[in-house]
């Protein structure tokens, strides 16, 4: 998997603009902070292990990978990678070391745990300058074997008779629904029409397909809403002045709206999977009518695009080529005079040619039991180009262990959630043919990290080539 490295692409945009002299030194802080992302690009960790069920005292294998966050090739700076086995208790019950060569480690963990739920973690010294929160995490379980056919239906006898009463479970817990809403680029602006993220989530922290409405303090539905992805969706409504705005769901649960702002600046990302430009659009409250701002778009905190602008009566319309970016999570960001962002928008961009098409093939479709199994792989570009590379297989009987579809992989990793802050569900379903207002809901409502000012200080914790213990004796 490789994609294009653009850190000395600067493309500048033709933008509405008077005097570009008082942006100067908010250029300079760009420059020194592509200068040192480029020097000291963040390293994403990624492991492929061979399940997510496992009985005590089996053996969990790992092969991991290492890649540069500023164009996603094989990373050859860090040589040691931590693993830790963590409970659902938050404690680190088990701790390894492993080396690490070209960018790809290999390991294996003695589960001799009790039966329970757990967390993999992975790191490099050089990602702890990044806090625990861009660690690789991974959840998976030890389970209990199961005993003979006869206390098995003992058991399920005794908990249908102790579960018996307990159905349905109480309407309360319908109710227990947590809906948010996000203004796009983080501006809930009166008199401006908007498009507003939204994500419903259970007790359990899970999405829940929701719909409702939206109704103004007159009791008047001002618009309709509908979840299209694991809770998450998209509406849009145009906010009145001094109004109040309450979200009804059709279960009856009601989320009151964010108070619409009288002054601010308004950011509008529209990615259209089938154009190869992005367009940004830039408005604001008529009290900061040409007023000056300055527009930043970045990837792996490089800057792709950047320039000053200044707010009209009318909307400005900025359309970006999306060659000018790589492929993954994108950041675009609006700052006053001041140089505070006012403004941010994440969008995914995926560019064809950099997604392998990996396919293998048996030799036959049926075996006798302990045959040997021939496996082909084929890995190639979108253009049928042939592509060289690491990879690695695992075999599973789906029958005995569940398997989600869309779990996570080192695509939907490397592109998605290493840039994500939280939670994502199904996180590879948005890289296999996705709704388009799925990706955008996931855009408009998930939290992002911000990795500028860390140009600013020397890294606290350094590339590690080789084992090494240090310390003093008393």
């Amino acid at each position: 998997m490789k994609v294009k490295s653009l850190h000395l692409l600067l493309f500048f945009l033709l933008f509405y603009f008077s005097t570009v002299g008082q942006y100067a030194p908010l250029k300079q802080v760009f420059l020194q902070v592509d200068s040192f992302n480029s020097l000291h690009p963040r390293e994403k960790l990624f492991i492929h292990h061979d399940r997510f069920y496992y009985k005590k005292d089996d053996i969990l294998w790992i092969k991991g990978y290492i890649l540069s966050a500023k164009d996603l090739s094989a990373a050859d700076s860090s040589k040691i990678v931590y693993l830790e086995v963590i409970n659902s208790a938050g404690e680190i019950i088990k701790r390894i070391s492993t080396y690490c060569l070209a960018g790809i480690f290999y390991s294996n963990i003695d589960l001799s745990f009790d039966p329970g739920n757990y967390t993999l973690r992975a790191y490099t010294n050089q990602m702890r300058n990044y806090g625990d929160s861009l660690f690789f995490k991974s959840s998976f379980k030890i389970i209990q074997p199961r005993k003979n056919k006869t206390n098995s239906a003992v058991r399920l006898k005794k908990g249908k008779d102790n579960l018996q009463d307990k159905f349905p479970f109480p309407a309360a817990d319908e109710l227990k629904i947590d809906l948010q809403f996000f203004p796009e680029g983080g501006s809930f602006i009166a008199n401006k029409l908007q498009q507003v993220g939204f994500k419903a989530i259970n007790i359990s922290g899970k999405g829940v397909d929701v719909k409702g409405r939206i109704e103004d303090s007159k009791k008047q539905t001002v618009a309709l809403f509908s979840a299209v992805h694991k809770g998450m969706g998209t509406v849009w409504m145009k906010p009145g002045s001094n109004e109040k705005y309450v979200a009804i769901l059709d279960n009856g649960v009601t989320v009151a709206l964010p108070a619409p702002q009288l002054s601010g600046t308004q950011l509008q990302v529209i990615n259209n999977g089938s154009v190869d430009s992005i367009v940004v659009m830039i408005d604001g409250s008529a009290d900061i009518i040409n007023k000056e701002f300055f527009f930043r778009a970045g990837a792996n905190g490089i800057t792709c695009a950047q320039g000053p602008i200044v707010i009209k009566e009318k909307a400005a319309r900025v359309a970006i080529s999306k060659n000018a970016f790589p492929s993954g999570i994108c950041r675009f960001t609006l700052y006053n005079s001041n140089y505070v962002p006012v403004n941010e928008r994440i969008s995914l961009i995926m560019h064809d040619n950099d997604v392998i098409d990996v396919k293998l093939s048996s030799q036959k479709n049926i075996y006798e039991p302990r045959d040997s199994v021939y496996v082909k792989l084929k890995a190639a570009r979108k253009n049928n180009e042939p592509v060289e590379g690491s990879f690695s297989v695992a075999v599973i009987d789906t029958g005995l262990v569940p398997y989600s579809k869309y779990t996570e992989n080192i695509i939907s990793y490397m592109w998605l959630s290493s840039d994500l802050k939280g939670y994502i569900e199904e996180p590879s379903y948005y890289f296999d043919k996705p709704l388009p207002e799925a990706t955008e809901a996931l855009m408009l409502t998930q939290g992002w990290v911000q990795y500028d000012n860390f140009y600013m200080k020397p890294l606290a914790f350094k590339y590690e080539s080789e084992f090494n213990i240090a310390g003093k004796v008393l």
